[in-house]
């Protein structure tokens, strides 16, 4: 589920400051606590796992703040390099321009700024057009440089806008 916003935003700089709980549920009991902040929502609620509007997620999940994931149709490019010990990708403003969503469908940061568990780490998106920028704790981590989605004629759509949704 997640909580949305009822106004739309675009070109906005959006700050968010958490610390991690210990209590955990089924049926993540061994995993990560994890969380989204997913933005440019567009779209009715339930398209993205039955739970979430067509969105970019600035993923915030233990060890993994700031990795980007590509919700329910929602494309973008991002400069990256392969992650040797996966299939997946790893941001680098020196690597190429990937795209991502569909099958391609997470792109890490390159290293964890996470404060230590029981302290308060800080979260900055900043938005202009369609591009955005991932920041966690001053260090910025991601960049999306073309976010996009197919329309309903199958052509490229800039996603610029949209709600707000904190995922639970």
């Amino acid at each position: 589920g997640a909580l949305i916003s009822k106004q739309e935003f675009e070109n906005y700089h959006l700050r968010l400051v958490f610390k991690w709980g210990t209590l955990k549920w089924p049926p993540r009991l061994e995993e990560n606590l994890d969380c989204g902040l997913l933005y440019h929502s567009i779209g009715d609620p339930g398209i993205g796992h039955n739970s979430w509007m067509r969105s970019n997620e600035f993923q915030i999940e233990e060890g993994h703040c700031g990795d980007f994931y590509p919700v329910a149709g929602i494309i973008n490019t991002i400069k990256a390099i392969p992650d040797t010990a996966s299939v997946f990708y790893i941001y680098s403003p020196e690597g190429e321009e990937v795209t991502f969503g569909g099958d391609n469908w997470w792109c890490k940061v390159p290293e964890n700024f996470e404060n230590p568990a029981g302290e308060y780490d800080t979260l900055d998106l900043y938005t202009y057009g369609g591009k955005s920028m991932h920041v966690v704790n001053g260090n910025l981590v991601m960049t999306l440089l073309d976010s996009r989605h197919k329309n309903e004629k199958g052509r490229n759509e800039a996603v610029t806008s949209g709600k707000i949704q904190i995922q639970s």
